[in-house]
């Protein structure tokens, strides 16, 4: 994924940079009754509020065009696709309720629920999914994500291109019935399908309203639009067609700019759930201790990229040696705050193949100092001038000042610090033009093949480091191609894993977690894969505040 997305995780630790002042809280702290906030004491059932930090609007409720987290919040409300994703991270039946794997792993055959219907009574077909799937990689959405996440199925990149009028690898084998075909076998491909991005969308519906077709948006999921309060909320109302335990209440999802404000209003009591997006990680402390705060773990590493197209980067020794003078806990601590754990891993703590013993270089200043005189700079002496790029904002120059300062008390170097604006330091490291920059990767659907693959086989356009090393490639190939046994996928990637943490392929630095708060009074929320989920929305009540 682009680093712009991937950087997304970032927001959990420090404040947005959407600033929403003293008079704008006061506002939102006196709505009135019919106001997003106040519809909590108006309507026929009882509303859960749930905060939607770091926008003052949602830019899409368009599936085939999400691009940010605080559109996938809402959007996993109203929407499912074939399967979805179970609060333990696995595969679990959706819209379809059983599905087959031709044996060399490239044909995927679902079957729909009987009766199934979208949120406004229309029945689901496997047109539905065709279109669905299809209108996702046209070319009117080429500027997505959605060929990253959709590109094995056959005749996806023809289609996105605009070199062909149909998606040809999905076919209607009957009203009930669809089948995908890929162009090679995909062990993540079922983990795909889950992401909000892959959701059935009414097709009839769309053609006949156009865009305005999300100011009511309905889908396959437990909820549909009964208004998009522009600036202010979206109210969700229970999907009476909802296949599964319907919910008993409805769902006011509030947008609030600042995570501080959203913070606020939890503790005045106008939130009943604050988090999922962003914490503000100043408070994390304050809140500690109270029964109505909890972590979980970010699927996300912040690592630190050595572009070894410069020398003397491309020497293990040098990357090795910048990897042992680090001293990550005290580091992450002072940086990050209370909403990060230092790591010396690739793989994120509750990524399935995450191996809590599969480490890499640990803070040993007497061995760093020692693999950099065997690369020719003893004491740092001829060392040459490398610049930290960094992203803008203060936690990012914290974190560059405070690696550039370790390696200089520990190995005696001089490395400078060059910040800029987002989109500059994203292009840079696209383009290649940098020699060391930080880089916060969050899973895009929870499989090790995103972090593995993704940025470090050699032909893969995330490997921005350019590190390159056949028998892991070897490895994470014959991963990713491997369907039906998790166990042994696990073994590859956590050997391929094994290989990069020994060359120093990229120094992690920290996983996040997310802090999430959640009202006493309200029952039946997990708190787990970084973020708020719900095994069963008809057990999920809202008690007195």
């Amino acid at each position: 994924m682009s680093v712009a997305r991937a950087r997304a995780v970032c927001r959990h630790w420090a404040h947005s940079r959407r600033v929403l002042g003293y008079g704008a809280l006061c506002l939102l702290l006196a709505l009135p009754i019919g106001s997003p906030l106040g519809m909590a004491r108006s309507a026929s059932l009882p509303v859960l509020r749930w905060a939607d930090e770091g926008v003052a609007d949602l830019v899409t409720l368009d599936p085939a065009s999400a691009g940010d987290e605080n559109a996938r919040l809402a959007l996993r409300f109203v929407f499912e696709g074939l399967v979805r994703q179970a609060p333990n991270l696995t595969v679990t039946a959706a819209a379809a309720y059983r599905w087959t794997v031709s044996t060399d792993g490239r044909t995927y055959t679902f079957w729909l629920r009987p009766d199934l219907r979208f949120g406004d009574g229309t029945p689901v077909t496997s047109a539905d999914v065709v279109y669905s799937l299809d209108r996702a990689l046209s070319p009117a959405f080429s500027s997505t994500a959605n060929l990253y996440v959709l590109g094995t199925i056959e005749g996806a990149a023809a289609r996105s291109a605009g070199r062909s009028k149909t998606l040809s690898g999905v076919r209607a084998l009957s009203p009930d019935v669809v089948r995908i075909t890929l162009t090679a076998p995909a062990g993540s491909f079922l983990a795909r399908l889950g992401l909000p991005e892959v959701a059935i969308v009414p097709k009839q519906r769309i053609l006949r309203l156009g865009s305005r077709w999300t100011e009511h948006a309905v889908g396959t999921g437990p909820f549909i639009v009964q208004s998009w309060q522009h600036g202010h909320a979206l109210l969700l109302q229970p999907n009476p067609y909802y296949y599964g335990p319907r919910p008993r209440l409805s769902l006011s999802v509030v947008f609030v700019p600042e995570p501080t404000a959203a913070f606020k209003l939890f503790q005045n009591g106008a939130l009943d759930v604050m988090g999922s997006i962003a914490f503000p990680a100043d408070q994390v402390f304050r809140i500690e201790g109270d029964p109505q705060f909890h972590r979980t773990p970010v699927l996300a590493t912040t690592y630190l990229q050595l572009n070894e197209r410069h020398k003397p980067l491309d020497d293990p020794r040098v990357r090795a040696a910048l990897a042992h003078a680090l001293n990550k806990p005290p580091l992450v601590s002072a940086v990050f705050g209370g909403l990060a754990q230092a790591t010396d891993g690739i793989l994120p703590p509750g990524l399935p193949g995450y191996d809590p013993h599969l480490l890499g270089a640990r803070y040993n200043p007497a061995l760093a100092r020692a693999l950099l005189a065997q690369a020719g700079y003893p004491g740092g002496r001829g060392f040459p001038a490398l610049v930290f790029s960094a992203d803008e904002g203060t936690q990012n120059l914290r974190l560059a000042s405070a690696v550039v300062q370790q390696w200089h008390d520990v190995l005696g170097i001089t490395v400078g610090i060059k910040q800029a604006e987002h989109n500059a330091y994203n292009q840079r490291l696209t383009k290649l033009a940098f020699q060391i920059a930080p880089v916060a990767w969050t899973a895009d659907w929870p499989d090790p093949q995103n972090f593995l693959t993704q940025l470090l086989h050699s032909g893969s356009h995330n490997n921005n480091g350019g590190w390159s090393n056949a028998e892991f490639d070897r490895l994470v190939d014959r991963a990713d191609q491997l369907v039906g046994d998790t166990s042994q996928r696990l073994s590859l990637y956590r050997r391929a894993e094994a290989i990069a943490l020994q060359a120093a392929a990229v120094i992690p630095i920290a996983n996040p977690q997310a802090g999430i708060l959640i009202r006493s009074t309200v029952v039946g929320l997990q708190v787990a894969g970084g973020g708020v989920a719900v095994p069963d929305w008809s057990r999920v009540r809202v008690g007195a505040s």
